[in-house]
């Protein structure tokens, strides 16, 4: 069900993903994030993310999503920034 979200559904509801080089890895980055923390919170109940509230979740993935689209593009300099202050 999942993967048929990711490889049909995502990119039906989002033309602009299914274009370019790399229109198979877009969907899929995009839709791994959500059953990565998933799998993290409440399976291996790792720390931060156990404890963490939706919300808060949400607000920290968000914007690591959001440059997804342009997968074949660098990420913006503020996103880079941001997840190399962040390793």
């Amino acid at each position: 069900m999942l993967q048929e979200f990711i490889t049909s559904t995502l990119p039906a509801a989002a033309p602009d993903l299914a274009s370019g080089s790399d229109a198979e890895r877009r969907p899929a980055l995009i839709g791994a994030h959500p059953p990565g923390v998933a799998f993290g919170r409440r399976v291996l109940a790792v720390g931060p993310l156990a404890e963490s509230s939706v919300d808060e979740l949400v607000d920290l993935v968000a914007p690591k999503i959001r440059f997804c689209p342009d997968v074949g593009s660098p990420a913006p300099s503020s996103a880079r920034s941001e997840l190399q202050s962040e390793g």
